[in-house]
């Protein structure tokens, strides 16, 4: 009878140890589990993090290579316009007078014909100079196209400047103004969203705003980086607010400013 006991007792005992074995190699394949998901969830979100920096790398590429090429244009245009017209309208003055102080007829017809050259010359250095002009882009009509085209929610402009930018800063507040859409409709659960963009004597205020209550301040999140960088660039300043909404208000001095202060 004992030993009937004691054989009991050991099966007991066997079938406990198998159990706790057998919940241990549970947990075990439980916890494998959890870090192949964890390793697999971290792996794609550093993949859109690469992806996201090579998107916003390439973007970035494209405008710097915009920016250069308007430049160029630019400065192309305006070495046509200083030199090369200054130079014919010179020669324009010197040919009526010459007309003026040889009156002999054998000379009046090719002074004559040799004048509507160089007029003719100067037109189409105009019209060259002109179309070099005709790429730059319109800050107000882009920021109004860029309104209308953004569905997330609705969207309000407020448009006070007189004088023009440069290429180079237009390029940079529509890059910022796009980059802060992106965040609003990845992060915000916004339902207005409001660019006011105002000229004051010495600066430039860019005010992006939503009335979102979703979206965090992260001043580490890539598109901030983007923003921010961009802001040093024309020696601006960035300031984040998120108590009623979220809000950067941005602080751009006019480039004559800029240029000054870097002199200094």
């Amino acid at each position: 009878m004992n030993f009937h006991y004691l054989g009991f007792d050991l099966l007991w005992l066997l079938a406990m140890l198998f159990s706790l074995l057998l919940k241990q190699q549970t947990l075990s394949q439980q916890q494998l589990e959890q870090d192949y998901k964890k390793q697999r969830d971290t792996s794609r979100e550093l993949a859109m993090i690469l992806s996201e920096k090579n998107k916003n790398l390439l973007i970035q590429q494209e405008q710097e290579v915009r920016i250069a090429t308007l430049n160029e244009r630019n400065r192309i245009a305006r070495e046509i316009h200083d030199n090369v017209g200054h130079l014919l309208s010179s020669a324009l003055l010197q040919i009526g007078a010459i007309q003026a102080i040889f009156t002999q007829e054998e000379l009046q017809e090719p002074l004559t014909n040799l004048r509507s050259t160089i007029s003719t010359s100067m037109d189409s250095i105009r019209s060259s100079v002109h179309n070099l002009h005709d790429d730059a882009l319109d800050l107000q009509a882009a920021l109004q196209t860029l309104i209308q085209n953004f569905t997330f929610c609705k969207g309000n402009f407020v448009y006070d400047v007189t004088h023009s930018m440069s290429q180079e800063m237009i390029y940079h507040i529509l890059a910022i103004v796009k980059e802060c859409m992106n965040n609003t409709m990845k992060h915000s659960n916004a339902t207005v969203f409001t660019v006011t963009l105002r000229e004051q004597p010495t600066f430039y205020q860019l005010i992006l705003t939503d009335n979102g209550t979703s979206i965090k301040k992260q001043d580490t999140g890539i598109g901030l980086k983007n923003i921010r960088e961009r802001v040093e660039t024309m020696h601006g300043f960035l300031n984040i607010q998120t108590e009623q909404g979220f809000c950067l208000f941005i602080t751009l001095p006019k480039e004559e400013i800029a240029h000054e202060n870097i002199n200094c």
